[in-house]
Protein backbone atom coordinates (compact mmCIF):
# COMPACT_ATOMS: atom_id res chain seq x y z
CA UNK A 1 0.00 0.00 0.00
CA UNK A 2 2.92 1.95 0.80
CA UNK A 3 4.77 1.55 -2.52
CA UNK A 4 1.07 2.42 -4.40
CA UNK A 5 0.83 5.63 -2.80
CA UNK A 6 4.39 6.09 -3.73
CA UNK A 7 4.03 5.38 -7.45
CA UNK A 8 0.84 7.88 -7.49
CA UNK A 9 3.14 10.83 -5.44
CA UNK A 10 5.38 10.53 -8.61
CA UNK A 11 2.50 9.76 -10.88
CA UNK A 12 0.86 13.35 -9.28
CA UNK A 13 4.32 15.10 -9.84
CA UNK A 14 4.66 14.16 -13.44
CA UNK A 15 0.91 15.32 -14.22
CA UNK A 16 2.11 18.89 -12.47
CA UNK A 17 4.97 19.08 -14.64
CA UNK A 18 3.14 18.21 -17.51
CA UNK A 19 0.67 20.89 -17.29
CA UNK A 20 3.52 23.23 -16.23
CA UNK A 21 5.16 22.87 -19.10
CA UNK A 22 1.63 23.04 -21.15
CA UNK A 23 2.29 27.29 -20.28
CA UNK A 24 5.24 27.48 -22.26
CA UNK A 25 5.24 28.74 -25.95
CA UNK A 26 5.42 25.26 -28.02
CA UNK A 27 6.11 24.51 -31.54
CA UNK A 28 3.80 23.00 -33.70
CA UNK A 29 6.08 19.77 -33.57
CA UNK A 30 5.95 19.64 -29.86
CA UNK A 31 2.15 20.07 -29.74
CA UNK A 32 0.14 17.09 -27.67
CA UNK A 33 -2.69 16.14 -30.09
CA UNK A 34 -6.46 16.49 -28.61
CA UNK A 35 -6.83 12.95 -29.05
CA UNK A 36 -3.50 12.16 -27.28
CA UNK A 37 -4.64 14.34 -24.26
CA UNK A 38 -8.24 13.14 -24.02
CA UNK A 39 -6.96 9.58 -24.61
CA UNK A 40 -4.54 10.06 -21.26
CA UNK A 41 -7.33 11.81 -19.24
CA UNK A 42 -9.24 8.82 -20.04
CA UNK A 43 -6.81 6.64 -18.95
CA UNK A 44 -6.37 8.68 -15.67
CA UNK A 45 -10.13 8.83 -14.84
CA UNK A 46 -9.73 4.47 -15.63
CA UNK A 47 -6.69 4.14 -13.25
CA UNK A 48 -8.52 5.91 -10.29
CA UNK A 49 -11.65 3.94 -10.71
CA UNK A 50 -9.67 0.92 -10.17
CA UNK A 51 -9.87 -0.47 -13.97
CA UNK A 52 -6.93 -0.61 -14.51
CA UNK A 53 -7.18 -2.86 -18.17
CA UNK A 54 -9.24 0.30 -19.49
CA UNK A 55 -6.82 2.73 -17.92
CA UNK A 56 -3.60 0.56 -19.93
CA UNK A 57 -5.68 0.62 -23.49
CA UNK A 58 -6.21 4.40 -23.10
CA UNK A 59 -2.49 4.79 -22.41
CA UNK A 60 -1.65 2.78 -24.88
CA UNK A 61 -3.74 5.25 -27.72
CA UNK A 62 -2.07 8.28 -26.86
CA UNK A 63 1.04 6.68 -27.39
CA UNK A 64 -0.55 5.81 -30.72
CA UNK A 65 -1.55 9.49 -31.07
CA UNK A 66 1.47 11.33 -29.84
CA UNK A 67 4.81 8.66 -29.23
CA UNK A 68 6.55 11.53 -27.30
CA UNK A 69 3.99 11.77 -24.50
CA UNK A 70 5.85 11.25 -21.51
CA UNK A 71 3.55 10.60 -19.01
CA UNK A 72 1.44 8.15 -20.82
CA UNK A 73 5.21 6.29 -20.87
CA UNK A 74 5.09 6.88 -17.60
CA UNK A 75 2.08 5.64 -16.62
CA UNK A 76 1.56 2.06 -19.02
CA UNK A 77 5.24 1.55 -17.51
CA UNK A 78 3.60 1.50 -13.63
CA UNK A 79 0.81 -0.45 -14.97
CA UNK A 80 2.18 -2.72 -16.90
CA UNK A 81 4.41 -3.57 -13.97
CA UNK A 82 1.61 -4.16 -11.98
CA UNK A 83 0.33 -6.75 -14.02
CA UNK A 84 3.35 -8.54 -14.03
CA UNK A 85 4.06 -7.38 -17.41
CA UNK A 86 7.73 -6.70 -16.86
CA UNK A 87 8.77 -6.75 -20.78
CA UNK A 88 6.71 -3.92 -22.13
CA UNK A 89 7.40 -2.08 -18.25
CA UNK A 90 10.54 -2.21 -19.56
CA UNK A 91 9.81 -0.62 -22.94
CA UNK A 92 7.96 2.16 -21.71
CA UNK A 93 10.10 3.24 -18.93
CA UNK A 94 12.60 3.47 -21.27
CA UNK A 95 10.26 5.42 -23.46
CA UNK A 96 9.74 7.89 -20.76
CA UNK A 97 13.37 8.17 -20.79
CA UNK A 98 13.50 9.03 -24.56
CA UNK A 99 11.39 11.74 -24.16
CA UNK A 100 11.99 13.34 -20.63
CA UNK A 101 14.12 15.96 -19.97
CA UNK A 102 17.30 15.24 -17.80
CA UNK A 103 16.96 19.08 -16.23
CA UNK A 104 12.93 18.85 -15.31
CA UNK A 105 12.73 15.37 -14.95
CA UNK A 106 16.14 14.36 -13.31
CA UNK A 107 13.76 13.14 -9.69
CA UNK A 108 11.80 10.62 -11.36
CA UNK A 109 14.04 9.82 -14.11
CA UNK A 110 16.51 8.54 -11.69
CA UNK A 111 13.50 6.71 -10.04
CA UNK A 112 13.11 4.86 -13.48
CA UNK A 113 16.12 4.18 -13.98
CA UNK A 114 16.16 2.10 -10.50
CA UNK A 115 12.85 0.52 -11.81
CA UNK A 116 14.32 -0.66 -14.35
CA UNK A 117 17.35 -2.09 -12.75
CA UNK A 118 14.90 -4.05 -10.13
CA UNK A 119 12.61 -5.43 -13.21
CA UNK A 120 15.78 -6.50 -15.10
CA UNK A 121 17.52 -7.75 -11.78
CA UNK A 122 13.98 -9.94 -10.77
CA UNK A 123 13.63 -11.74 -14.40
CA UNK A 124 17.11 -13.38 -14.58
Amino acid sequence: MVRRKYLLLITALLVTMLFSCGKKEKDSSTAVSPEATKSFERGNAYYKLGNLDSAIKEYEKCVMYDKNHKMAHYNLAVLYKEKGRYTEAIQEFEGFLKYSSEEEDKVVRSYVEEEIKKIKAKNK
